[in-house]
């Protein structure tokens, strides 16, 4: 079953050039972590190596970041580790503390998150707590589990002094291992501005009626976003803006061409946004400017991990879009600037990591129609499925400059392994502006033009999608000459081909079509219409959707 988020209207969040990739960004995270997805990683602030927490994902080779108040020892350990290629180990002494370098680059007065992994089978708890610049805060629990877990305490900056984490020993100590020590300003998942509501007892009650036992509705939620899942009725699943409020319930906006048509139920896994509290990438704007997440897809036969973060071009103030790199595996990353550890396949083995207005290097990106005059209104649309195997999205403006990516699995067969079916495919490089990314071409701004697929070695190569014998030249492609299928009177559709190493450059050449990914090639129709009964959406350009049997609004 496909789950979509078909035409979220976000063109409130249209501001200093950034366009919605910003707000778009905001929407897919919320609405993938709402799907089942592991929060793994956020950053904020303009900077390459973002982590306010000195040594804080533990790669460094020494330990002086680290102070300890007593007899026990401290040291760098290949025993244990979370993420990379070490952690801390600390043997402690009965009631000694461990405290972190001070925070660096922090905002008086604002608020941050600290999370740290520990692993602790010591059998003694341990605390933790955090250093705001004047008092320590409330202290948590290091349980002793005999594996890892993270812990996180919220703390806001005092102007007094500066700031740091400790954790404490009991009496009895013992040795834990430290580990991916995180401090950052959450623009995502601890954004309680942009996160209002996140339960589990979501209910429709009628065709655009939603209502739960946990949040009452009121006016102040007007225009705010419920971000819902369900995994029985399909079409309900989706980000729907709240209209009204009566009664503590929300009169949603379905957003569809006919009557609503969201199913009665019950149980729906839910979360409450507000798009005015997303990211913004204005220049003036340095905290959010460089904010980013990751994430890792609960697809049970592979843990692929995503990570988007926000950029922009100042030699260009126009030019701002979103870094995209990923991995079909759980491969490490390093926890202080989210890049991927060459230890496993991953983007990042062909793609530059992350560089602040890095421009026209930047490798590939989500870019869509970048600074446009006329561009008054930005529409999201997603589509992924059951198992989060794959994500693929669109931004659609009113000036016809379409954002477009594929991200995920695309089904194994006799030639492919399914970690050789995976692919990302986004525009790469260039960050020219007004420019539609759906449109199939030989250009580097063309969503499957450059996108990269493993390798049986592990390598990571070059592909590109497309389909046989269609080109915007040619006779069976132009709107004025398509026929529909004589025995059925259905559109004919196509799979898109991944091609691997399509110019013979690398050593693994390969093909295979697309497997229930629900993406298909037509002949080209008019932009955002459905047809046969309203099962598919047509894109732009001959790219269509699989879709829940409902019309779009024009």
């Amino acid at each position: 079953m496909k789950h979509w988020i078909r035409d979220l209207d976000i063109s409130s969040e249209l501001y200093d050039w950034s366009e919605g990739m910003p707000c778009a960004s905001f929407v897919v995270y919320h609405f993938l972590k709402n799907a089942g997805w592991t929060w793994l990683w956020e950053c904020d602030g303009e900077l390459d190596n973002p982590n306010h927490c000195p040594d804080g994902n533990m790669e460094d080779s020494s330990v002086t970041d680290w102070t300890l108040s007593g007899a026990g020892t401290r040291s760098k350990s290949t025993s244990q580790i979370q993420n990379g290629k070490q952690s801390l180990s600390w043997v402690s002494a009965a009631s000694e503390t461990l405290t972190s370098a001070s925070f660096t680059n922090l905002t008086d007065a604002q608020t941050y998150e600290q999370v740290i992994w520990v692993y602790n089978n010591s059998g003694n708890a341990f605390t933790f707590d955090v250093f705001d610049g004047n008092a320590f805060g409330s202290s948590t629990n290091l349980t002793s589990t005999g594996g890892w877990a993270s812990y996180r305490i919220t703390f806001t900056k005092n102007v007094a002094g500066s700031a740091y984490f400790r954790c404490s020993a009991p009496v009895g100590a013992g040795t834990i291992y430290i580990d991916s020590c995180m401090t950052f300003e959450s623009f995502f998942e601890y954004n309680t501005s942009g996160l209002i509501a996140d339960y589990t007892d979501g209910e429709i009650k009628a065709a655009n009626v939603f209502a739960s036992a946990s949040h009452t509705f009121v006016a102040g939620d007007v225009g705010r976003v419920v971000i819902a899942w369900d995994g029985t009725n399909e079409g309900n699943s989706g980000a729907y803006a709240v209209t009204s409020v009566s009664a503590g319930e929300a009169t949603l906006e379905i957003r569809v061409g006919g009557s609503e048509t969201l199913t009665i139920t019950t149980g729906l896994t839910w979360r409450l946004i507000d798009l005015s509290a997303a990211p913004r990438t204005e220049l003036t704007s340095a905290r959010e400017a460089g904010c980013g997440w990751g994430l890792e897809s609960p697809y049970s036969s592979a843990n692929w991990r995503l990570f988007y973060r926000h950029n922009y071009d100042s030699g260009s103030t126009n030019n701002k879009y979103i870094q995209v790199w990923a991995s079909p595996t759980d491969c490490d990353f390093n926890t202080d600037d989210g890049s991927f550890y060459l230890t496993d396949v991953s983007t990042q083995m062909v793609d530059p990591t992350y560089s602040f207005n890095l421009g026209s290097g930047a490798g590939h990106i989500l870019f869509g129609p970048g600074y446009n005059d006329s561009m008054t209104e930005a529409r999201l649309y997603l589509m992924i499925d059951d198992d989060s195997t794959f994500v693929t999205w669109t931004l659609r403006p009113n000036v016809s400059y379409n954002a477009y990516s594929f991200m995920g699995f695309t089904g194994s067969d006799s030639y492919h392994t399914l970690q050789e079916s995976w692919c990302l495919s986004t525009r790469y490089n260039d960050t020219s502006r007004n420019l539609n990314e759906i449109y199939l071409s030989n250009a580097y701004t063309s969503w499957g033009y450059s996108g990269l697929q493993p390798s049986p070695a592990g390598t990571m190569e070059r592909c590109l999608i497309g389909v046989y014998g269609y080109a915007t030249s040619s006779v069976p492609y132009l709107t004025s000459n398509r026929k529909v299928n004589p025995f059925n009177s259905s559109e004919w559709l196509h799979k898109p081909f991944l091609v691997r190493d399509p110019f013979g450059t690398g050593r693994y050449p390969a093909q295979k079509s697309f497997g229930d990914q629900g993406i298909f090639i037509s002949r080209q129709q008019t932009d955002w219409t459905t047809f046969d009964s309203d099962e598919y959406l047509h894109l732009s350009y001959g790219v269509c959707w699989e879709w829940p049997n409902v019309s779009v609004v024009t």
